[in-house]
């Protein structure tokens, strides 16, 4: 009896400890999400990066929570004051953060990292997420899931920018173009993926509303144009490039389309400390 007990809890406890390592979760997942609506309704970005650094690990969020501000909306103007009022590098005669169009990956990667040097924090990168030479959609994938865990582990939750694309209708006839973007922060990822995944499910801290939600970024199951915002040399249209996006708490403009018009959400890049 002794014996048959003592077994059982051996297994318990492996199934416990094999479950547990089944995902790899935000360092500090019991923060709570910040809310952009009440702060600004285009600061998606800059409330990513608040977001980000609540759920971090012990050792940023040593530095980051001596961000000046009692709110966090009072932080979120304090960087956006020192960091987002100057000119991007990137679109001539723009600010890096503009109160009615936000901000674009590259900006808030330059951004983050004045921020970062300021604050002797490790610089962060920026993976862009399209098909390269020889690579496959299996291969993006493995590629995605390689950055987000690298970043997990490293105790930054990464930040993914979501851009949805539309065939939008004009004179000459159907185009697609990119319609609306988004910033999320990783929350949760599988620990592992099967070599011949199609799909990944992860869960996703969405600021607006201040939600943890749950998507798929899966391997597209149709034909759609798209193009990479974020490399001027690649900046051309391309045949389904990129991952679709599943994300279906996450509007990111479907809602300001007519019934009807062909569309998808994309995965476009990730920034993060890889």
């Amino acid at each position: 009896m002794f014996l048959r007990t003592l077994l059982s809890a051996v297994f318990l406890s492996t199934l416990t400890a094999l479950c547990a390592d089944e995902v790899i979760r935000v360092p500090n997942p019991n923060a709570e999400a910040i809310n952009q609506v009440g702060i600004n309704k285009k600061g998606c970005g800059p409330v990513s990066q608040l977001n980000s650094y609540a759920f971090s690990s012990e050792k940023w969020r040593t530095v980051t929570d001596k961000i000046p501000g009692d709110t966090e909306g009072k932080r979120f103007v304090y960087l956006v004051k020192k960091h987002g009022m100057k000119f991007s590098r990137h679109m001539h005669g723009r600010l890096r953060w503009d109160y009615k169009s936000g901000m674009s990956s590259l900006d808030l990667l330059d951004y983050m990292n004045d921020f970062h040097a300021q604050a002797r924090l490790p610089k962060i990168d920026l993976e862009t997420l399209f098909i390269e030479d020889k690579e496959s959609h299996e291969d993006l994938l493995q590629r995605t899931h390689k950055h987000l865990k690298k970043s997990l582990n490293k105790g930054f939750p990464p930040i993914m920018d979501l851009r949805r694309f539309a065939k939008i209708r004009q004179k000459a006839g159907y185009h697609w173009r990119s319609v609306y973007g988004h910033f999320v922060v990783v929350y949760e990822i599988p620990a592992q993926l099967p070599q011949n995944a199609q799909s990944m499910t992860i869960k996703y801290i969405d600021p607006w509303g201040g939600k943890i939600r749950t998507g798929t970024l899966r391997i597209p199951s149709g034909d759609f144009f798209a193009n990479n915002n974020n490399d001027r040399a690649d900046y051309k249209l391309r045949k389904t490039p990129c991952l679709e996006a599943d994300f279906p708490g996450c509007y990111v403009g479907r809602q300001t389309l007519k019934s009807g018009v062909e569309n998808v959400l994309i995965l476009s890049a990730t920034l993060g400390d890889f």
